[in-house]
């Protein structure tokens, strides 16, 4: 966190950490195929643990245009979540 976030936060403690949160649209089916990703299905969806050292070749093809700007700005998650925005215009979407 920079110095000038730090002022403007209420936090002065615990980092703040980045994640991507949109929703299940952007998975290809209810249950797909994650790879050497690490993955753990929740009750609105799926959360997805960045691992930045992952290298992309185990990365599915599907998650690969989440997964690089998600580890550009050093999130630690990608949410996906049945009632989160849809981004059509970022990235593919399916429907199931």
């Amino acid at each position: 966190m920079t110095a000038e976030n730090r002022e403007l936060c209420p936090l002065n403690g615990p980092p703040l950490r980045n994640m991507i949160d949109v929703s299940t649209a952007h998975m290809p089916d209810p249950d797909p195929y994650w790879d050497e990703v690490r993955a753990a299905e929740h009750e609105e969806g799926w959360v997805v643990f960045i691992n930045p050292g992952l290298e992309e070749v185990w990365v599915p093809e599907w998650l690969r245009p989440l997964w690089r700007p998600a580890v550009q700005c050093d999130c630690i998650l990608i949410n996906f979540d049945k009632d989160a925005d849809v981004y059509e215009e970022l990235w593919p979407t399916w429907e199931w």
